[in-house]
């Protein structure tokens, strides 16, 4: 008794696109269509970011605009948003890549962690001249921690310590919360 191997021919086209994409990110497949610049110049922030406190959301937004800034709404880009001045040396966290919309680009989750006086963010997207935010702050957070600014040094039995013990309040990102006014008890730890 013979076996016959049949086989199954596949489009050459439907073939070529499924290893092509073999490695492609789903939501790549979704974004793969040409980007409408329209007769957009450059990007504008539209909703500036406001001073905010460490760790929580910065709603931004940012239009893709003619030469008389006008938004130009068939401009469905990608936009990416990074810090241009960032003096607390963090990152922008959160999505920092968003497609526009109607010619505007909506970020609602983006955060910094690092508070410090004088952000700015910029913004790009191919083909078009980028953007760059207004200066902001970001403040300190709820205090929920103490740490040390400077460790208790071996003394003498009955002689103050020196330098002088200092101690820190501090948010959940290490920021110094500065308007505490709380007291501060220290005790020790271990009783030698």
């Amino acid at each position: 008794m013979s076996t016959r191997l049949r086989l199954i021919q596949f489009p050459r086209v439907a073939l070529g696109v499924a290893v092509a994409c073999a490695a492609c990110k789903v939501g790549s497949l979704v974004d793969s269509g040409p980007t409408d610049l329209g007769n957009a110049t450059h990007l504008a922030f539209v909703t500036q970011p406001a001073s905010a406190t460490a760790g929580a959301p910065i709603r931004v937004q940012v239009s893709a605009v003619d030469s008389s800034g006008g938004v130009v709404a068939v401009f469905n880009g990608r936009v990416t948003l990074a810090l241009a001045a960032n003096p607390g040396g963090d990152a922008l966290h959160g999505t920092v890549t968003v497609t526009a919309v109607q010619g505007t680009a909506t970020f609602t989750d983006i955060r910094i962690d690092r508070a410090a006086s004088g952000y700015t963010i910029s913004a790009a997207t191919s083909g078009l001249t980028g953007a760059t935010s207004g200066s902001f702050d970001v403040s300190a957070g709820s205090p929920v921690a103490t740490t040390y600014m400077t460790q208790p040094t071996s003394t003498t039995s009955g002689s103050n310590i020196t330098p002088a013990v200092q101690v820190q309040i501090v948010d959940a990102f290490g920021n110094p919360v500065t308007q505490y006014s709380g007291a501060v008890t220290i005790t020790l730890a271990h009783d030698g």
